[in-house]
């Protein structure tokens, strides 16, 4: 059975302005949170959140400067442990105790580090085409880059103080197309609906874009995956964005595994 339609926006009050959500579903509803990729943002589900169950609440959120969020104050880089704090701020908010978390690429590997933090607040984390950082030794090792090379764009970023790109819709269309391959022309125009500002007559990029247990779904075989009591691994056909191109194909997946009755066992 289908997911109820948009039930609303939601707009939750952070120190730095506010975090926007959608909401699909009864508020009363066991909770689910769904998480966008890099330089996405909750327009990313449109496609899929209908074709879910209809007894559970969806709330997609923009992460800080993705979507209609506020973006954080100059010179205040974007890491991940940030938007961890933002689903705390979120949960916190609604007034969550338990609830799901169905991330995509990007947005998986936040919420595969949120259940490694609070482990006792995740019933179940399903990861779309995403390697969950707390379950791959090696990521560890890779921090110190990372964190370097974050650090050094930030600085490479506010040096070179190029003015903000201002396009037509169809123009900004074309150039995501063009920067995003595998992304279909339908789900582009759902994605910059919500990722760009009316300027006059143009568009301009808003944002800053140039701008349980565990069930990952990939479309390419990527290696061994670490051994987990509940865990699972699906591979369907399609490319990164398959649930929001082909949302069919893997609702039918989501929906099982949301309805079973595993869930994360926790430490304390």
């Amino acid at each position: 059975m289908a997911a109820k339609g948009l039930l609303s926006e939601l707009k939750l009050a952070v120190p730095w302005g506010y975090i926007a959500a959608k909401v699909w579903g009864s508020q009363q509803a066991p909770p689910v949170l769904c998480l966008h990729g890099w330089l996405d943002n909750a327009s990313s589900f449109d496609r899929l959140i209908p074709l879910l169950p209809k007894d559970f609440c969806y709330v997609a959120m923009d992460f800080g400067g993705h979507g209609l969020s506020s973006h954080y104050s100059p010179g205040l880089p974007y890491y991940q442990e940030n938007f961890v704090s933002e689903i705390r701020r979120v949960v916190a908010a609604l007034k969550w105790k338990h609830f799901s978390i169905v991330g995509h690429s990007f947005g998986g590997a936040v919420g595969a580090m949120f259940s490694s933090i609070f482990p006792e607040m995740v019933n179940k984390l399903i990861l779309l085409d995403t390697w969950p950082f707390p379950l791959d030794p090696k990521g560890i090792e890779r921090v110190p880059t990372y964190r370097r090379g974050a650090i050094e764009y930030v600085l490479q970023v506010e040096a070179s103080q190029k003015p903000r790109q201002v396009a037509s819709p169809e123009e900004m269309l074309q150039r995501f197309m063009k920067n995003n391959s595998h992304v279909s022309e339908e789900s582009a125009r759902l994605l910059l609906q919500r990722g760009t500002t009316k300027v006059a007559t143009a568009g301009a990029l808003h944002g800053f874009r140039q701008q349980g247990a565990v069930c990952e779904l990939h479309q390419a075989a990527a290696g061994p995956r670490p051994a987990h009591q509940r865990y699972q691994y699906i591979e369907v056909p399609g490319s990164h964005y398959v649930h929001l191109n082909q949302p069919e194909t893997v609702a039918g997946i989501i929906s099982a595994f949301l309805q079973s009755k595993e869930t994360i066992p926790h430490r304390m």
